[in-house]
């Protein structure tokens, strides 16, 4: 039985990388694997035909998996440690990333949760909360009892959505009050923010997501505060050639190109001072 989906804005945009996970799942090598989504999609009552471009599926799913990677590289170092999923969507990383020690935090605004909770279900560590990211209650909400454990948040598709005080503000925020934090974040390309027309699948959502957010170089965040320090910074364009097809020729001769047009996965430790 389909179930309809009344979602609508910014919220909606969740529906577009869960449907390219699920395409890129059903492929014959995928690159990552979403078999949540590809559930998901089969019951869901959406007109998902506008999703039909492979370069959005290449940028999801090269995004995704830099994602992946920049989580688990951190479980590796701190395997008793906490992630906290700002604006989790649909995301299911939690069964892939799962080493038995972790404690997760899903979060996103009321009405996702409640989409969200139709699907995927809570667990013994882990944990969904529903909330504005910029409501900080949701920080006392995590109920943790010892603030200096490692604790990496993951913020994909989510702070090209806000302004720039309000990163400044979130960033600051959880420096103050996680001595041991580090996150996972993306940046778009300089040339993407106002133009949300580039993305075509958001046409018919209203009201119309805009980008309001993203430096032209990723370690400008540095200079916001001086306990900031940059671990990484990755370029989708980078990645992958397959992914991209003959335009992978194109990204690799032009750096200018890449950093236009490709988000950035950039992991920021925001106590390291």
């Amino acid at each position: 039985m389909s179930e309809k989906i009344a979602l609508n804005g910014v919220p909606e945009t969740l529906l577009v990388p869960l449907f390219y996970r699920a395409k890129e799942t059903q492929s014959a090598a995928p690159l990552i694997r979403d078999t949540k989504a590809v559930e998901i999609i089969k019951t869901m009552k959406y007109d998902f035909s506008r999703c039909n471009k492979w370069s959005t599926q290449a940028c999801v799913v090269v995004r995704t998996r830099l994602f992946q990677d920049a989580i688990k590289h951190f479980l590796s170092k701190h395997p008793d440690s906490v992630v906290i999923n700002l604006a989790a969507g649909l995301d299911n990383r939690f069964t892939e990333l799962d080493n038995g020690q972790v404690r997760w935090f899903d979060l996103d605004l009321p009405e996702v949760i409640e989409v969200r909770k139709r699907y995927i279900s809570e667990s013994g560590r882990r944990t969904f909360i529903a909330s504005d990211v910029l409501d900080f209650s949701w920080i006392d909400q995590l109920g943790l009892a010892d603030h200096t454990t490692p604790v990496m948040v993951v913020a994909e598709g989510l702070l090209p959505y806000l302004p720039e005080d309000k990163v400044r503000q979130l960033l600051s925020t959880l420096a103050d009050r996680f001595p041991n934090i580090q996150i996972v974040l993306e940046i778009f390309g300089s040339f993407v923010v106002g133009r949300e027309w580039c993305v075509s699948e958001f046409k018919h959502i209203k009201p119309t997501p805009r980008f309001f957010w993203s430096p032209r170089d990723p370690y400008e965040l540095e200079t916001w505060d001086k306990r900031f320090k940059t671990v990484a910074v990755e370029n989708l364009f980078s990645h992958y050639p397959k992914q991209w097809r003959m335009a992978w020729h194109l990204f690799k001769l032009s750096s200018t190109i890449r950093n236009l047009l490709g988000s950035r996965v950039v992991t920021l430790d925001l106590n390291a001072a």
